[in-house]
């Protein structure tokens, strides 16, 4: 099974490898020799360089991928921070509610987990991220072996992750240098021209998708022989790192 999900990545220095990866993980629980099940809730936060935060790489809910953003494994403390703090594999197939009650854990999303279980990624002695599955409408629809085979791998599968999610940051880090070296010169030509295409420019390579995606972003410029100063704002990516949902580094 391993061998068919490292076939269906392909290399992992190309792009796309980490979405083909993680997504054949979770086939894999449809093709299971025994009790075969679709997973419709599944999440792989993965860490960043910042400590302190983490990444929700995939994020699939009642079927739907959602958007990417950074959390703080501060906010909120619930399951998935569990995982990350304390690095102990979960297995709840009648739901979360009496661990979350005995842990004072927050409740996360819309509806309570009526079935979850959830396992660390670790290399070495270090946790660099998590995945946890749940059913939202029925209880007992993990068993013990899907557990094991979650388990099973997430062990043989987190450095083959972690790669692929190395390789998948640099490319971005690349991309987002070769696109400020390009709007530096452009940048300037338009100061040059009028100072409101200045503005927008700037503003656009903060908080565009294709540039910093930052939530938002402020510029202020000086008055010559003045100590005021202009500003102007701009509102970031939303979907990508949503507003009240932590941001994070990029």
């Amino acid at each position: 099974m391993v061998q068919n999900i490292l076939n269906e990545m392909g290399d992992p220095a190309q792009p796309g490898s980490l979405d083909r990866l993680l997504l054949a993980l979770r086939d894999a629980f449809r093709r299971h020799p025994t009790d075969p099940i679709e997973v419709r809730n599944f999440l792989v936060a993965l860490r960043g360089h910042t400590p302190g935060w983490f990444y929700n790489r995939l994020h699939l809910e009642d079927g739907q991928v959602r958007s990417p953003f950074w959390r703080s494994t501060a906010q909120p403390r619930g399951m998935m921070w569990c995982l990350l703090t304390h690095g102990k594999a979960l297995f709840y197939p009648q739901g979360t509610e009496e661990h979350r009650k005995r842990y004072h854990l927050e409740l996360v999303g819309e509806r309570a987990a009526r079935s979850w279980m959830g396992v660390p990624l670790r290399i070495g002695g270090q946790i660099v991220g998590a995945m946890a599955m749940e059913d939202d409408h029925q209880e007992n629809v993990f068993q013990p072996e899907h557990f094991q085979l979650l388990c099973g791998l997430a062990e043989r599968l987190a450095g083959v992750i972690e790669t692929a999610w190395l390789n998948e940051q640099q490319r971005e880090t690349n991309h987002l240098l070769e696109t400020l070296q390009q709007a530096s010169e452009t940048i300037t030509m338009l100061a040059r021209r009028r100072e409101d295409w200045l503005w927008h420019a700037t503003l656009t390579l903060c908080t565009a998708p294709y540039g910093a995606r930052f939530d938002r972003a402020m510029l202020f410029l000086t008055e010559p022989d003045s100590r005021d100063r202009r500003s102007n704002v701009a509102p970031g990516a939303h979907g990508h790192r949503p507003p009240g949902q932590g941001g994070g580094p990029p």
